[in-house]
């Protein structure tokens, strides 16, 4: 069957404007993140007053809605054509809405019984759809803005930086303001906190959009289900970094999840989740900073592996030292955040190079549609991780707004040190039988769209 190559605006490269276009729209994009998935299970529990096992089930609810969503809208996404691309106009029209369900999902209603229950879950499904019409278009686009590995790499760290830091920021400063917009009460601050975050995002978003430019154009062919299926599930590679990357979210999101009851009920002080989030900046930034001159260096799958034995290592550490301690229990998340950025442009990095793999092996464009499947892997390792966290809260006997007894902080403390740790030596597991070199993004004039990478890409790609 013939196949169309993918072509590029010839010479050209992303500029440093466009690539800080990207990086500010994932600073929006990660401040609702922060605070809708950072704070959605507290808030349900403490402030809405919903059980810990139904919020648990709401969230996996949501996820299981996502499987329909996130790759109706990858591909969408790859087979749209405008003026703007195909994946920017999802960064102008979609803020707006999700602003709007942002606020009503922290808005708690004056109603009760079922009706309450119909409403929380109708306004967090709502918010989940919106929120993938921005992220899945979002981290499909450094493919269409650049022709080379190492190029996608360097918007992948400027872009994982900013986000990763949007995050931690917003870790550091918006228990603070649910207690200043709440008048010294959390429980009351949710619905301003949620306005003035939609507010910041939507600019951010619309700012990228101003941007950034596409510069990898896809022909204009026709793309079948069956092919955008067939480039996910006849991708070993893919599914190998996905299974890995869901097993490391999965670990990531029950700390996220229990971040706030660790804070509050552990250490004694939800205001220390600012702490938690602070002392991760400097490791978090020169992680970050660190990932494209070590993957130029050294084999990304290496990388993979060797990060998660630190982090495992770290986990366990933490676990034994238990949670009497604040200043070694921040010193561990201080030595952890080191991981975290540089697993972040990692992730990125090496779905860019299984996107090339597909991209040779069948001549189309399926950016989108992988990028899909990947981000709706991380959603359902983050409901797993709910589901996880509320039923160990529930199975644990803890009870909202009050002094918790050892087992309910010995679980929670399990959860957020010791569970993570265990998860992530575990996802080397599919790792050690990872293998994919580095793909140009376009074949150059002339040269067969699956030739060999140049030197400067394959040198860090893992070999058989």
């Amino acid at each position: 069957m013939a196949t169309t190559e993918i072509t590029a605006v010839p010479l050209r490269e992303a500029t440093k404007a466009q690539q800080a276009g990207h990086a500010l729209a994932g600073v929006g994009q990660n401040l609702i993140w922060a605070f809708w998935n950072g704070f959605i299970l507290i808030y349900f529990t403490d402030a809405f007053g919903l059980p810990p096992a139904f919020v648990g089930g709401l969230v996996f609810l949501a996820r299981l809605v996502d499987l329909f969503v996130d790759p109706a809208i990858g591909f969408l996404a790859d087979r749209a054509r405008s003026r703007w691309g195909r994946y920017r106009p999802f960064l102008l029209f979609a803020p707006l809405p999700l602003g709007l369900a942002l606020a009503a999902t922290f808005t708690v209603p004056a109603l009760s019984g079922a009706a309450a229950l119909v409403y929380a879950t109708s306004a967090y499904i709502l918010t989940g759809i919106l929120f993938s019409c921005i992220e899945v278009p979002y981290w499909s686009l450094p493919v269409a803005m650049a022709r080379t590995s190492d190029e996608r790499t360097r918007i992948f760290a400027t872009s994982r930086l900013a986000a990763t830091l949007a995050m931690v920021v917003g870790g550091i400063a918006l228990a603070p303001l649910l207690k200043a917009f709440g008048g010294g009460t959390a429980n009351r601050g949710y619905a301003a906190v949620a306005v003035l975050v939609a507010v910041l995002a939507a600019s951010l978003h619309w700012t990228g959009f101003s941007l950034v430019r596409e510069h990898v154009v896809a022909p204009r062919e026709k793309v079948r289900l069956r092919d955008a299926a067939e480039a996910v599930f006849r991708n070993g590679p893919f599914l190998l970094l996905t299974l890995a990357v869901f097993l490391n979210a999965t670990s990531l999101g029950l700390r996220v999840y229990l971040l706030n009851h660790y804070a509050e009920y552990d250490l004694g002080d939800l205001a220390l989740v600012s702490a938690l989030t602070g002392v991760a900046v400097p490791g978090t930034l020169v992680g970050s900073l660190l990932a494209p001159r070590l993957c130029r260096r050294f084999a990304k799958r290496t990388l993979f592996l060797a990060g998660n034995v630190y982090i495992g290592l770290l986990g366990v550490a933490l676990y034994f030292l238990g949670w009497g301690s604040l200043a070694a229990v921040l010193a561990l998340f201080f030595l952890m955040s080191f991981r975290m950025g540089m697993q972040q442009v990692l992730n990125s990095s090496m779905l860019a190079d299984t996107i090339d793999l597909a991209k040779a092996r069948t001549g189309r464009s399926h950016e989108g549609v992988l990028t899909a499947a990947s981000t709706y892997v991380g959603k359902v390792a983050t409901a797993v991780a709910a589901a996880l966290a509320g039923l160990a809260l529930s199975a644990a006997g803890y009870v909202a707004n009050a002094a918790q007894p050892e087992p309910v902080l010995r679980a929670i403390h399990t959860y957020v040190a010791l569970v993570p740790a265990l998860a992530a030596l575990v996802s080397s597991v599919p790792m050690l039988f990872y293998r994919v070199d580095a793909q140009p993004a376009a074949a150059p004039d002339g040269a067969a769209p699956g030739g060999p990478a140049p030197a400067s890409e394959g040198a860090a790609a893992d070999r058989p």
